[in-house]
């Protein structure tokens, strides 16, 4: 143990020399971890012999088998499983007492009735193919079957009908290239071409006519016309006003209400209107009694009405289906709309396909073709509207610009003058 210096007290603390205090407290901590001092114990307590023959000591067997990963069960394929285990619901059936009651009880429906007849019999294969139209039976055994189905083609549930098919829509009139009339060729009849022209003009008056019969909206403002003003029926002339006030002037007393009903009044009234009305009662009674002894008649009219309906209405469907198969189909919101007829007029007409002035017809009349079959669906043109050019104002702008034109005159007056 180094020497210290024995100043003082403070000094003596700080260099004293504790390595040896803490060994051995280190050293007794650890045996009392081991369970007994180390130095102490014999060998054959902290050594063993290994006497096993692969030179490694034996394996503590595992309580429980290794299992391997791939064996575990996904969670959804334990749910479909459980599913699959679950046992049906089974009800209880009825016994053959309660069966037969149960039979008893059911009505016998009419085959004729039902249109469903069933046979005892068993069924039977025929052979659709027999000349002669009898219908021959084939023997049951399943060999013969087979064979007669290889050899015969037969059916095991007679004959064939066809199958029920669903009715084609008829085909319309409409071709895909149409022929013009003769009076639109280039070099037409004079008679033709005059049929064309006024069937054209027809057509455009009709177009007039549809469009000034067709409702307009009503204007935002209308001049005041004094013949059709229902206000002037209730003015007062003058002519009454002034009479009233003659008759005023001179101290006639206006005219008055008749004087009040007496009792005796009001109860004959009440009389007569109760009167009045049992008088009504009868009549309404005669009549429901005519109505009820002519049930008979009324019904044969009622019937004969109903049946004038159902022809019209007929009538009207078959009009409609004929209608329908010269028209083009309805395709969209908007109707098919003819295009006009291309007819040349008078003054150009040339008689020569050398002189004749061309036009690019060809795309256009292809899809009004296309819009007529029914193929495109026919649109209307939307037309755009224009945006207004915008204004701006400037406060004043239009007081400065003629102060200033009225500057430059006064300039060139002076000018003048000078």
């Amino acid at each position: 143990m180094a020497k210290t210096s024995r100043k003082g007290k403070r000094a003596w603390r700080k260099n004293i020399d504790t390595a040896e205090i803490e060994a051995a407290v280190e050293e007794k901590s650890r045996n009392e971890r081991l369970g007994a001092d180390v130095g102490i114990l014999p060998d054959s307590e902290l050594f063993f012999i290994d006497k096993a023959k692969s030179g490694t000591a034996d394996e503590v067997p595992s309580s429980r088998p290794a299992k391997s990963r791939r064996d575990k069960v996904l969670r959804s394929q334990a749910i479909i499983d459980a599913a699959h285990q679950a046992r049906p619901v089974i009800k209880p059936g009825l016994g053959k007492k309660q069966q037969q009651r149960q039979k008893a009880a059911l009505p016998k429906a009419c085959p004729a009735a039902t249109g469903v007849t069933v046979s005892s019999k068993p069924a039977q294969l025929y052979d659709i193919w027999e000349e002669d139209g009898s219908k021959e039976r084939v023997p049951e055994d399943f060999a013969n079957v087979a064979e007669a189905i290889a050899a015969k083609q037969i059916t095991p549930f007679g004959p064939i009908r066809p199958a029920k098919r669903r009715k084609a829509e008829p085909p319309r009139p409409i071709r895909p290239v149409e022929i013009d009339d003769p009076g639109c060729s280039y070099n037409p009849d004079r008679e033709q071409h005059e049929e064309t022209v006024a069937h054209a003009v027809a057509v455009e008056l009709q177009k007039k006519i549809d469009a000034e019969m067709r409702a307009k909206a009503p204007a935002k403002h209308v001049e005041w016309q004094p013949e059709t003003d229902p206000l002037l029926e209730y003015q007062v002339d003058e002519q009454e006003e002034e009479s009233e006030e003659e008759l005023e002037g001179t101290g006639l007393a206006p005219r008055r209400r008749p004087d009040k009903k007496t009792r005796s009044v009001r109860n004959k009234e009440a009389r007569v209107k109760g009167q009045e009305a049992e008088l009504a009662a009868r009549q309404k009674l005669k009549q429901q009694r005519r109505e009820l002894q002519n049930l008979d008649s009324i019904g044969q009219e009622i019937s004969e009405v109903e049946q004038e309906r159902e022809r019209r209405r007929q009538r009207r469907e078959r009009l409609k289906a004929e209608k329908a198969l010269s028209q083009p189909p309805r395709l969209g919101k908007m109707k098919y709309q003819e295009a006009p007829t291309q007819v040349l007029l008078t003054s150009d007409i040339c008689g020569s396909l050398r002189k004749l002035k061309p036009a690019a017809m060809l795309a256009r009349e292809r899809f009004n073709s296309l819009q007529k079959r029914g193929i495109v669906e026919p649109r209307q043109p939307i037309i755009k509207q224009q945006k207004r050019k915008r204004i701006e104002f400037m406060h004043g702008q239009r007081g400065q610009k003629n102060r200033d034109a009225q500057k430059e005159l006064e300039e060139l007056r002076k000018a003048r003058k000078g």
